[in-house]
């Protein structure tokens, strides 16, 4: 994960060093577009997240964004009638660093339209849960058992690297490009609501665990690379306006700068 701290840094830096920085905090919502087939096209309804990003002013019109972004990654399979069914099953958590160029040319006093484009990268690992706390799942005669020989019920805890169950090895680090729309919402000088949309061309097939290297008959192979939506829902903060306003004092009607 040490590939994150130069990411940090700047946003650090960038934080305490400069004037007019503004600071995005809010919950995300993600959909993986993977090999599985699903009905979760809508990304609000995928897996809830955490978003923080960094806004810096670069030049007219448009700012320079650090971001983060935790979000989780599941399949939906939950009906199992043998192994490789329930190797195929998995979870994964995601974590992911961007710089990205934000442009707004039609910027008005209580609202912001803004777009996005810029580059990420990713850490994943999905997990499989074939083992509860009596041992290895295992099926005899089609009923799911544990190592102790009684009947078992999955517990959804993901436990297991496919890294340890897989034939072949990946890696679990992935660049991508987001492309974005957002808005935001001015409810005073110090915080505006934030809303963003957000498509990821992931360069990475793996984040589902199926790719050409591991094809399951029981999945729609689709030969292409694990992109993901996401959606975000939070607060722009201004604390650059904050300070402005503190050192202000009102005297008989009329605002001065201490």
């Amino acid at each position: 994960m040490k590939i994150f701290n130069p990411i940090i840094l700047i946003c650090v830096f960038s934080t305490m060093s400069f004037a007019q920085t503004s600071i995005d905090f809010g919950v995300s919502h993600a959909n993986l577009k993977g090999d599985f087939q699903t009905d979760l096209n809508n990304p609000l309804l995928g897996k809830k997240g955490i978003y923080l990003g960094v806004n810096k002013p670069l030049i007219k019109f448009s700012s320079l964004n650090f971001s983060f972004n935790y979000n989780n990654y599941s399949s939906n399979i939950n009906q199992i009638n043998n192994i490789e069914e329930l190797q195929l099953r998995y979870q994964t958590n995601v974590l992911s660093g961007g710089l990205s160029l934000q442009t707004s040319p039609f910027q008005h006093n209580s609202f912001q339209p803004y777009a996005s484009i810029g580059i990420s990268i990713m850490h994943f690992n999905p997990k499989a849960d074939v083992q509860n706390e009596f041992g290895s799942y295992v099926f005899l005669n089609g009923v799911l058992t544990s190592t102790n020989g009684e009947a078992a019920s999955l517990d959804n805890i993901f436990e297991t690297s496919h890294s340890e169950i897989n034939t072949f090895t990946y890696s679990k680090l992935a660049f991508g490009v987001p492309i974005g729309i957002g808005l935001k919402l001015k409810i005073s000088d110090f915080v505006s609501l934030n809303t963003l949309l957000s498509y990821h061309f992931n360069f990475t097939d793996n984040i589902d665990n199926i790719s050409y290297n591991h094809p399951s008959h029981l999945v729609e192979f689709n030969n292409k690379n694990d992109n993901s939506i996401t959606a975000v829902f939070g607060f722009t903060f201004n604390p650059s306006n904050f300070k402005l306003h503190r050192n202000r004092k009102i005297v008989d009607g009329i605002v001065y700068d201490e």
